[in-house]
């Protein structure tokens, strides 16, 4: 099957998710984690390297800050409106390229490693894991999010899928539902094993993806958003999540 692009999906994956409540959640809770567990106002700029980056949401936002980001997609598409969307005034620097990373950054090492919705499209997940940690200079860290297999089996059997639930647990590449959902634990235990310290692991959409789109249109972003941020720490809702994100470390 091969690592899956959003070239033919593109126009989709940008309503669907970009221009949604929930895409508007994804993108707010990820920002409020890494300010409050690995603050990037502060301090000098880093080298980055955003992985998978998509429209270009945190590319930018890395560069507001002052930062040096290299994008990367496979899809032509998103990397040029990802480029086309960058404003010409901004503190840091982005290089867009489109291409796999495991080939455009293969002797390349940078301070922070961002990786968000990627890992799980990935024909090979651990193995992209195993590139992303040695992407990272020691002393630098992984900021990683991956859609959460756990999530998908509830999803089921809410929905009555009840003979799916354990075993439909991927998507076969034509769609939004990734061939890879990943198990939390398996992902941490890898981090470690790649030589990581995990400073904080969240819960992305604890709650709202399993409202229907009605409800979520109607409370919109800004009601759903102090909710979200309050499960989003929290047992047992942030094991239930859409999404997990991981903020960790590498040793020196």
């Amino acid at each position: 099957m091969g690592d899956i692009s959003f070239e033919a999906l593109g126009e989709r994956f940008e309503k669907n998710i970009y221009g949604s409540v929930k895409g508007a959640l994804r993108e707010r809770i990820l920002h409020a984690q890494i300010e409050k567990h690995y603050p990037l106002h502060v301090g000098p700029a880093r080298r980055c390297a955003d992985i998978g980056g998509g429209l270009g949401q945190m590319s930018h936002w890395l560069a507001a800050q002052g930062h040096s980001v290299r994008y990367c997609d496979l899809s032509e598409t998103m990397t040029a409106r990802a480029r086309q969307a960058y404003p010409s005034q901004s503190p840091g620097h982005i290089e867009f390229e489109c291409g796999a990373f495991q080939t455009l950054f293969e002797h390349e090492r940078f301070e922070l490693v961002h990786c968000q919705a990627v890992l799980e499209w990935l024909e090979q997940p651990f193995e992209g894991l195993a590139k992303m940690a040695d992407m990272v200079e020691p002393g630098g860290a992984l900021i990683l999010s991956f859609y959460n297999r756990d999530s998908l089996i509830l999803r089921n059997l809410i929905r009555g899928n009840l003979n799916a639930a354990f075993e439909q647990t991927r998507g076969d590449g034509s769609g939004l539902t990734p061939i890879h959902p990943l198990d939390i634990n398996e992902v941490l235990s890898a981090i470690e094993q790649h030589g990581f310290t995990l400073r904080h692991w969240f819960g992305i959409r604890c709650f709202t993806d399993y409202q229907s789109r009605e409800v979520q249109q109607r409370l919109g972003t800004e009601a759903l958003l102090p909710f979200e941020l309050e499960l989003s720490d929290r047992e047992p809702y942030r094991r239930l999540a859409r999404y997990i994100g991981i903020i960790a470390t590498k040793s020196e």
